[in-house]
Order: structure tokens, then C-alpha cells, then sequence
């Protein structure tokens, strides 16, 4: 079915600005199964906690700025409410705690989305935080730096081959790199409020479709499985990250590939891309 349902009615403005894009086909996307679609064709695969493989090779945003800002923070107040009220159910038996950083260690794919709103963070730590912002972008090109040999995917522009294998391989043999977000010194997120979906649903029971998501390891130790299945959340449940991404991409799925956190917060991919430890070249 088209995707016209109860978000629309409960998002109100968003449902008018996600309708004024410029195709038809980009308007509404269908949701079954946790997979968003096209009204043609499906939008491609999936990975644990990260809904849609998703970064366009030819931008990374294409919505006005002022108009994605308004789906954005709907799709977020929507996720943290019921994030928040999974978290009240679950009390003491959630592990989460500021500090703990059990969820920023390891290589994890993010799609258009959440790679813009990163960005955006970013920009706005530049304009207040200047030193703390420089300390992110150069974690994030050191962060390049290592993984770009083993990268699956075109490592000067950071999007990922649609190689489940390879990328699967790729952030396992990076399991222990860091978030270039994560503040080492204070075990903290200095972008945590622009931070990916994946980031914000990591640690309870979460529901993705007909999937249902582990918690954490560190969470719910010693609980029956009925107690984690009362307090499992679906975050998204009316698909609006989905809907965003569908008025995103505007192109077809199989030309639309995601990226990781340490590409989306650099400024310029082929400068943090060159090994510095490289022979000078010769002058021309």
C-alpha cells in the first residue's frame, strides 16, 4: 500500500512538506516488513539496526535544508519519546549510563540521513565549541586514515559497496575502533544529539520490522525473556525515517550506497584519504 497513514496525521506539517517533492515517485514509500520501498521498487538491504543502505553517490542531501530540519526533528521526538518510555519500563536493568561507551566502540554503517544530521552537528560545535569541533574532524580523518585500505567500498568518497560480506568482514576486523564522536578523555558523545538512529536505539529490546533486536549484552543481565519483551520498543513504527529517505534519494535503489560516521564528519574525503606517511611528492 501507499504510505500514507498514520504519521501523516500525527506529523501534520511534516506529512504537507514531504508531499510538495518534486517527483511522484519520491512522495511516498510503501512499508512492509521493515523494508521501505519505492511505489515501484524495493529501496535495498538491510543490516542490524540500521534500516536502509542509503547514501546516494551524488549528494548527500537534496531537500532544503529548513524543510529536512522539520522531518528530522519529528522522526527524533518521535524515536526518543518511545525510547524514553522503553527506558522507564526497564529501569535499573538498563546499563546505559553517561559514560558508558560500550556502543561507541566499533565500525557501524549509517544512511543519508542520519550522515546529514551528523554533519549538521558538527557545524553548529564549530560555532560554539570551536576546539572541541576541531578535535572531532580529526578524529574522524585519523579514523579515515586507518580503515581506508580495507574499506569496502570507493574510499575516496566514503560510500560502501552493496557487499553485505565485505562490509560485515570490514567492521568486524574494526570491532575495537572508536567513534571519532566519542571524547576519549570524558567517554562522552560530542555530537550526541545529532547522533545516528542506530546510536539511540542501541541497548534495549528494539523491534525493526518483523526483526526483533538483542539489547545490549550489557543490559537486562539475569532477566527472564518475558521481562525484555515487555519492555522491546519500535521506535519508527510508522516508517517516517524511511518516508524521509524515500524523498531523499529520489533515484533508484541500486545506485544508493551508505557510508560510516568517521566519512560523514570530514570535510574533505581525498585530503584525510592521502597517507601522510607517504614520500613527499616531487614538485611539478
Amino acid at each position: 500500500m501507499l504510505y500514507q497513514g498514520s504519521w501523516r496525521r500525527r506529523f501534520g506539517m511534516c506529512s504537507i512538506l514531504l508531499q510538495s517533492g518534486r517527483s511522484e515517485k519520491a512522495r511516498y514509500c510503501t512499508y512492509q516488513s521493515g523494508v521501505a520501498r519505492s511505489p515501484d521498487k524495493a529501496s535495498g538491504s538491510f543490516c542490524r539496526r540500521t534500516p536502509n543502505r542509503t547514501v546516494p553517490a551524488s549528494c548527500w542531501c537534496k531537500l532544503p535544508v529548513m524543510r529536512l530540519e522539520v522531518l528530522d526533528r519529528a522522526l527524533l521526538a518521535e524515536v526518543d519519546q518511545r525510547l524514553a518510555e522503553g527506558a522507564r519500563k526497564a529501569g535499573d536493568r538498563l546499563a546505559c549510563r553517561p559514560g558508558c561507551t560500550s556502543c561507541c566502540i566499533g565500525v557501524f554503517t549509517i544512511n543519508l540521513l542520519d550522515a546529514w544530521r551528523l554533519r549538521r552537528g558538527l557545524e553548529q560545535l564549530e560555532k560554539t565549541d570551536p576546539a572541541r569541533a576541531r578535535l572531532v574532524r580529526e578524529r574522524a580523518e585519523n579514523a579515515v586514515r586507518l580503515l581506508k585500505e580495507e574499506f569496502p567500498g570507493d574510499a575516496r568518497t566514503g560510500l560502501l559497496d552493496n557487499d553485505e560480506a565485505r562490509i560485515d568482514s570490514f567492521t568486524e576486523k574494526f570491532s575495537e575502533t572508536a567513534c571519532p564522536a566519542l571524547d576519549p578523555g570524558t567517554g562522552l558523545c560530542d555530537l550526541y544529539a545529532h547522533r545516528p538512529i542506530t546510536c539511540r536505539t542501541f541497548g534495549l529490546p528494539v523491534l525493526e520490522g518483523n526483526e526483533k533486536l538483542a539489547p545490549c549484552s550489557l543490559c537486562f543481565r539475569g532477566c527472564r525473556s518475558t521481562e525484555i519483551e515487555d519492555c522491546r520498543v519500535e521506535a519508527d513504527p510508522d516508517g517516517l525515517e524511511n518516508a524521509i529517505l524515500s524523498e531523499l534519494l529520489e533515484i533508484e535503489a541500486d545506485d544508493s550506497r551508505e557510508t560510516i560516521v568517521a566519512y560523514a564528519l570530514i570535510h574533505d574525503v581525498r585530503t584525510a584519504s592521502d597517507d601522510r606517511t607517504d614520500e613527499p611528492r616531487a614538485a611539478g
